[in-house]
């Protein structure tokens, strides 16, 4: 019998697996990329981290820290090894898989490190170009310098060569908001984000201790294992300022049944739940009947203040374990709350609610985070057992509120404290002070707090406060990609009255978008850029009632691509036209429609982007050489591809950079990072310059085997480049002059 032959081979890992798929290419959200380097201070002991972008317009992030640095012999481990176990067996610590630090890539292609540790400093660099140019990892070589110091111990990681091209005030805002809550508990941590003195300072937030002193229902869930079984301990209370009163939950319909359904949960999943660990839940919930009760009385925040500068951040269910939040909850709105929320009003909404899952670290084996750190891995077992848990528990919070106001007891809570408190002789029992009456009943006779004393409307008195929508028409309009909708044809307003049964009209209306709580402008629905289902939530303007409506985006078929013009705040470019029927946006959203189509149609996408090129270059550039701005009358550019060179040779000839001010304002682009737009028409070289990859468009036309995806997604940026600089220049050449 012939023996066959064997060959023994192993595994290579390409470079780029690091500076890419871990890298740059692991996730888009800068806040995970920051925190993640936080959470590696925080194990390196460090009680201050500070993220410092004054120079991001240099092409500089320094983030340091007063850790404990790292040592040399520890740096082959923590930081050449992908996959590190140094932390894998440490519960306290945050780490785990040990590819974190690669985000950095993220940032930027060069990293260079500095860690002092016992008085001797560590350094090295990390670039992409260098990294990349290794045929395996096993042929990256890096040089790790050291030397006696003493400098004060500590890690420093400057990135250059940065990748985010832009980085505006209201970005960092939202990095800013994004890492806040990062921590459960901050007391003995510090985090500042310095900003560029140019930037718009942002108003400070505030703190979590302070922000739930006005929320008006408190509720705690604990359960924990004590070798035998499970013991769940549940409270909660209402308060308003500093008056407290524990609810009674032998007054509370339907509390048993809720409560017992736990128990009983809990007791068929032992063995499930025993492996993710002990558990906690706390929610704070902003609850105003009829937004009546003055809960800021005598205080300097106010309900907008509270809305803006503190529910901003931490509304919704987030969860924690080792003290660190885990991404991708909280605004998220994952246990779909607002869609629960309806006019009804008898469920919570994730937006007027603070919650905090609070996880044993033991859990991270079974509800394990996903690679990009954005969420945990929702195909589990664990997980949805996990999730149907938190369900539960929130069951009986909208039982135990929907008690609270039945029984206006928010209403008796706040009366009471205007009352004479009882004197230290009294011989009521403390105890009576916080729980409620036992006798307590339903009743609508009881007196209602009206802080302006306008007497309620009572011929509206069968009539109840709602907003009423048009769910036919939901149902039957089919919602496509690249379309405006104006919100308001789905509000039935003949239906829709306030709490006082007033009728609504459109100015007493907002609409939310669920995913972060912030609203629609103008009422309006702008084209979305690819299929999704939106939850909107729509609410009176006084916060009372509330109702949502889901609507399904659709493509008449899926892909995994994403468009190739991008869609931002309703235009696939700056200064783009309004008008649906507009030429660009009308070719933009076709060829959207077959770039998706996984390659299928590339050829044909080419084709089309070449005659987004040859419109605008024999026809949009006319207007300049037409001008009757007397200032620039005498530079006539011409026209076709040497109108192109001459109008980007007119922005080189600009010196003193007063030409290319005045576009970046006309473009809204942050006097800062004007140079950085222009970047892409001076990068001239030997064999092609911006012009000349324009043209390539004909060659490519008609020579399609030359071109590949990642050269059309190129040429399409290269595209949007262009009619944001002709859209700006001719904006400038269209004002006055004296």
């Amino acid at each position: 019998m012939v023996q066959p032959n064997i060959t023994n081979t192993s595994f290579t890992v390409a470079p780029n697996v690091l500076t890419e798929l871990l890298g740059s290419n692991l996730t888009e959200n800068l806040s995970i990329v920051f925190a993640e380097q936080i959470k590696n201070s925080f194990d390196a002991k460090a009680t201050k981290v500070t993220i410092d972008l004054t120079k991001f317009d240099s092409d500089i992030i320094t983030i340091s820290d007063d850790g404990i640095g790292t040592e040399v012999d520890d740096i082959m481990e923590t930081w050449f090894r992908a996959g590190t176990s140094v932390k894998t067996n440490d519960t306290k610590l945050l780490g785990g898989k040990g590819i974190g630090r690669f985000t950095l890539f993220a940032l930027g292609n060069k990293i260079e490190v500095s860690t002092v540790s016992n008085h001797v400093e560590s350094s090295f660099t990390l670039s992409t170009k260098e990294i990349n140019s290794a045929g395996n990892v096993n042929d990256i070589h890096i040089q790790v310098s050291t030397n006696n110091t003493k400098t004060k111990q500590g890690t420093t990681l400057k990135i250059t060569n940065l990748i985010p091209e832009y980085l505006d005030s209201d970005e960092i805002n939202e990095i800013r908001i994004d890492l806040q809550n990062l921590l459960l508990d901050n007391t003995n941590f510090n985090l500042e984000i310095k900003t560029p003195k140019s930037y718009r300072k942002n108003t400070p937030l505030i703190e979590f201790d302070e922000g739930i002193k006005y929320s008006t229902i408190v509720s705690n869930f604990n359960l924990n294992w004590d070798n035998k079984d499970f013991i769940l301990n549940h409270t909660a209370h209402i308060q308003i300022g500093t008056e407290k009163k524990d609810l009674n939950q032998d007054n509370v319909h339907d509390f048993n049944k809720g409560y017992q359904q736990i128990q009983n949960y809990i007791a068929e999943h032992e063995t499930e739940l025993n492996q993710i660990g002990n558990l906690s839940l706390r929610l704070f919930h902003f609850y105003n009947p009829n937004n009546k009760l003055p809960l800021y009385e005598g205080s300097s925040i106010s309900s907008t203040a509270i809305q803006n500068k503190f529910l901003s951040y931490s509304s919704g269910f987030n969860l924690y374990r080792n003290g660190f939040k885990i991404f991708g909850y909280g605004k998220n709105d994952w246990l779909e709350l607002e869609k629960a929320s309806r006019n009804t009003g008898k469920k919570i909404s994730n937006s007027r609610s603070v919650g905090q899952i609070i996880l044993d670290p033991i859990s991270a084996n079974y509800l394990v985070e996903k690679t990009n750190r954005e969420g945990l891995q929702t195909s589990k077992k664990s997980f949805k057992i996990f999730k149907n848990l938190i369900e539960k528990f929130i069951n009986l919070i909208n039982i135990e509120r929907l008690a609270i106001i039945s029984d206006d007891l928010l209403v008796k809570l706040y009366e009471e404290s205007k009352t004479d408190k009882p004197t230290k002789d009294t011989k009521t029992p403390t105890a009576e002070l916080h729980t409620v009456e036992k006798n307590v009943t339903k009743t609508n006779n009881l007196k209602k707090y009206n802080v302006s004393n306008s007497p309620i409307d009572t011929s509206a008195k069968n009539i109840h406060p709602k907003i009423a929508l048009k769910k036919s028409k939901i149902k039957n309009t089919i919602f496509k990609c690249n379309v405006s909708y104006d919100l308001m044809e789905f509000v039935d307003l003949k239906k829709s009255f306030n709490m006082e049964g007033l009728p609504l009209s459109e100015n007493d209306i907002i609409f939310l978008r669920t995913s972060d709580g912030k609203a629609y402008k103008k009422n309006l629905l702008l084209p979305q850029d690819s299929p999704k289902t939106i939850n909107i939530i729509v609410k009176d303007t006084s916060d009372s009632i509330s109702n949502t409506f889901s609507i399904k985006i659709e493509r008449e078929f899926n892909s995994k691509r994403n468009d190739l013009f991008k869609l931002n705040n309703g235009k696939h470019f700056r200064l783009e036209s309004d008008n649906d029927n507009d030429f660009f946006r009308t070719i933009m959203q076709q060829i959207n429609d077959l770039w998706v189509q996984d390659g299928q149609y590339d050829y044909v996408v080419n084709a089309a982007i070449r005659s987004i090129a040859d419109v605008e270059i024999s026809s949009r550039l006319i207007p300049i050489n037409n001008t009757s701005n007397s200032e620039l009358k005498t530079q006539f550019i011409g026209s076709g591809f040497s109108a192109a060179t001459n109008l980007i040779n007119n922005i080189r000839k600009d010196k003193n950079k007063s030409l290319r001010k005045k576009i970046g304002q006309k473009l809204g682009i942050d006097k800062k990072n004007t140079d950085n737009f222009f970047l892409k028409f001076n990068n001239f070289t030997a064999e092609q310059d911006f012009v000349s990859r324009l043209r390539s468009l004909h060659t490519g036309a008609h020579n399609p085997i030359d071109f590949n995806a990642d050269k059309i997604i190129s040429l399409a940026n290269d595209i949007i480049a262009f009619l944001e600089l002709c859209e700006g220049y001719i904006a400038v050449l269209q004002e006055p002059t004296d």
